[in-house]
């Protein structure tokens, strides 16, 4: 079964049909400047983005308004070939969203885009949580697809790839058959240098968004446990943190623990390390890179974890908890449930859980919490920052297109219609008029279709599984796309996040082909190490007594070598 599921390609090449799809509802859109120019006399340049209006409902009777994207076009000349034609895709799925239809190609959404485009998609769809296992059996079969997504796992790079004759190298098929993405990569100069390598190859399409989200996700806190223990404001200090996790703990019933944090015992975006400056895992200060755990600075925050597990504030099993599940079984269920009161990462808030049946209690409410300082006035350095690209899931959810595929560039103009506003409100939110509708000032309103879905789906659940296949994959990307769906506090809580600055962040970049596998040989076995060591030692397994033959073991094993590494990415990045 497995295997069924890494390979399946080996009917892939590129077949043309002279017949269109029955049923087509395929405009013959024509170039943007031959488009009705009443269509955006209201709204010139593009589509306008503005701060949400709640209102009193977030889900039926708000909407939102879309990210302006003038730099890309509205739609393509469509459709893209005369003769239908068929592509292959891996492309993993999430069980989450093949509830309904089990294959992207039988969404409405994707239906609609074969009927505009004229190009058909063979999906090849392993399940999304056993990507890192399929994806080496797919290589092994050297049975490829037309198109790879998560192509990023590829061992040792998109170089390595291209090398091997197994990426096409796509530098000159996006300047002559993808100019939105090639508009969007190059829009910022974060973007230009993230969807390039060192040496100078572009190997995959990526997530790219035309703003930073300001926050994101960080340290977060249930507001109404604070208000039950008397507690003003949020918490800033360490000593606040304890003093708050303590009170609530003794006072509330259902705690059965005050803070979650994941199952390695190192929380998200360096929650607490960074009060000392120094980060959960890479990071870097004024261009030096370093790894946390090698830090002397780091054993304070593994000090300060093991007082907190034996005061009681911290799940005693939480080294058991399958790292793949933390943000489901704990920081949404635990936290929902009333388990525990604050977790370190997941983007947790109250209406969702409410709205996804992670809680009972209508009136669960979590409020975002700075990153914690040693003393008032002190800052911080370290937190989540998504960027303008967003590499995804073991930063490998790039779209690469192999050597299998037999007409490369038609198969870039498909890609690039994803790029453009059309194609990204179809991938994102399906088809107007089906799952949503825009206002004359382009405000968008999910229809009654979604909102009270046949399937008694919550509304996200429901777009995805219903409408909106393959949402937020290499694709033009929004960070308030969704935002309807969430929370009411959501868009003013990611700005409490931002206040913090991230400037030690270690960007996510790819090292070189060679460098990755070396890379790859010592760290793997380094991160298993850490993680397997740092929860005994907060548990007590270990004693602290013996944290400096932990620090010398990594140099040992070649935690050094692992930073050279690191230093000569980071330093070539920011040469580019």
């Amino acid at each position: 079964m497995l295997l069924a599921f890494a390979t399946g390609c080996s009917t892939s090449d590129s077949e043309t049909t002279s017949s269109p799809t029955p049923g087509s509802t395929a405009s013959t859109d024509s170039d943007p400047g031959d488009q009705d120019a009443s269509e955006n006399e209201d709204n010139e340049g593009g589509y306008v983005y503005t701060p949400i209006d709640w209102g009193d409902n977030p889900i039926t009777d708000v909407g939102q308004y879309v990210m302006k994207f003038d730099m890309v076009e509205k739609t393509k000349k469509l459709p893209l070939t005369e003769e239908r034609v068929t592509f292959t895709a891996w492309w993993p799925i999430s069980a989450g969203f093949a509830t309904v239809y089990d294959n992207y190609a039988d969404y409405p959404n994707m239906i609609e885009m074969e009927n505009r485009t004229n190009i058909h998609i063979e999906y090849v769809h392993p399940s999304s949580s056993e990507v890192t296992v399929l994806f080496p059996l797919m290589l092994a079969s050297e049975d490829y697809c037309d198109m790879i997504y998560y192509a990023g796992l590829y061992p040792g790079g998109g170089d390595k790839a291209i090398e091997d004759g197994v990426y096409i190298r796509l530098n000159e098929l996006i300047e002559k058959y993808a100019p939105n993405y090639n508009t969007i990569r190059n829009y910022t100069e974060e973007a230009r240098k993230m969807t390039i390598t060192n040496s100078g190859n572009i190997w995959g399409f990526y997530n790219i968004c035309k703003e930073n989200m300001p926050g994101y996700m960080g340290l977060n806190i249930r507001k109404d446990y604070l208000d039950r223990i008397g507690y003003e404001g949020r918490p800033r200090t360490i000593d606040d943190w304890d003093h708050v996790l303590g009170r609530m703990l003794e006072e509330i019933d259902t705690l059965q623990y005050a803070l979650a944090i994941p199952p390695t015992g190192k929380t998200q975006h360096s929650a607490f390390s960074s009060a000392w400056d120094v980060g959960s895992e890479w990071y870097q200060v004024n261009g030096k890179v370093k790894y946390g755990p090698a830090e002397p600075e780091y054993r304070n925050y593994v000090e300060l974890m093991k007082r907190w597990y034996d005061k009681g504030y911290l799940r005693k099993d939480f080294y058991s908890v399958n790292p793949a599940n933390y943000n489901n079984e704990v920081c949404w269920q635990d936290y929902g449930s009333g388990a525990c009161g604050a977790t370190d990462g997941a983007n947790s808030f109250g209406a969702m859980l409410y709205q996804f049946g992670m809680s009972t209690d209508p009136n669960i409410f979590v409020v975002a919490v700075r990153q914690p300082v040693l003393k008032e006035g002190d800052e911080t350095h370290l937190r989540f920052d998504q960027g303008v690209v967003n590499p995804g899931a073991f930063n490998s959810e790039q779209l690469a297109i192999t050597t299998a595929c037999k007409d490369p560039a038609l198969l870039t103009s498909w890609v690039d219609y994803r790029y453009t506003f059309d194609g990204y409100m179809l991938i994102y939110y399906g088809i107007e008029g089906l799952s949503y509708k825009f206002t004359d000032d382009y405000y968008i309103n999910i229809t009654e279709n979604v909102i009270n879905n046949e399937l008694g789906l919550m509304p996200l659940a429901a777009l995805g599984s219903l409408y909106a296949a393959s949402m937020l994959q290499a694709s033009l990307s929004d960070y308030t796309n969704g935002w309807c769906f969430l929370d009411p506090v959501y868009p003013t809580e990611i700005m409490v996040w931002a206040e913090d600055k991230c400037d030690y962040n270690y960007p996510n970049i790819s090292l070189e082909a060679t460098a990755a596998e070396e890379f790859a040989s010592l760290y793997s076995d380094i991160e298993t190490y850490v993680n397997e060591t740092i929860p005994k030692f907060i548990i007590g397994a270990l004693p602290m007594d013996k944290y400096d033959d932990f620090v010398n073991q990594l140099h040992v094993m070649g935690i050094d070598r692992c930073i050279e590494l690191k230093q000569e990415a980071l330093d070539q990045f920011n040469s580019r």
